[in-house]
C-alpha cells in the first residue's frame, strides 16, 4: 500500500526534474549560440526609431497647434465683437489661427506616417 503512494510521487518528481533539466539545456544552448546581427535586424531598429521620432514629433505639433489656434481665437475675440461660435469668420483673417491650422496638418501627417512604421 505504501509502495502505491510512493511510486506516483516518485514518477511525478522524475517527470518534473526531466522537464527542468530539458529547460536548462535549452536555455544554455540559447545563451551559448552566437547571434548574428543581420542587416534586416538593423533595418527594423532604424524603422522603429523613425516611427518613434515621427510619433513624438506629431504629438508636439498637434499640441502646439491647439495653443496657436486658441491664441488666435482669443486675439480675434478681443478685437472683434463677432465670435466664431456665433457665426463670425474674423478668425480666418488671423495669421496665428492659420499657423495653428498648418501646424495641426503637419502633426497629423507625421502621425499618419508613423503608423507605417508601427510594429
Amino acid at each position: 500500500m505504501e509502495q502505491d503512494l510512493i511510486d506516483p510521487l516518485a514518477t511525478a518528481s522524475t517527470g518534473i526534474r526531466t522537464s527542468i533539466t530539458t529547460a536548462e539545456v535549452s536555455i544554455e544552448a540559447h545563451l551559448t549560440t552566437p547571434t548574428n546581427c543581420t542587416s534586416e535586424s538593423v533595418q527594423i531598429s532604424q524603422e522603429f526609431i523613425i516611427g518613434l521620432i515621427l510619433a513624438v514629433s506629431s504629438s508636439l505639433f498637434i499640441g502646439t497647434s491647439f495653443i496657436l489656434k486658441k491664441k488666435g481665437l482669443l486675439r480675434v475675440s478681443r478685437s472683434s465683437t463677432e465670435r466664431a461660435g456665433k457665426g463670425g469668420y474674423a478668425y480666418l483673417k488671423e495669421w496665428m489661427w492659420w499657423a495653428g491650422l498648418i501646424t495641426m496638418a503637419v502633426g497629423e501627417a507625421a502621425n499618419f506616417t508613423a503608423y507605417g512604421f508601427a510594429p
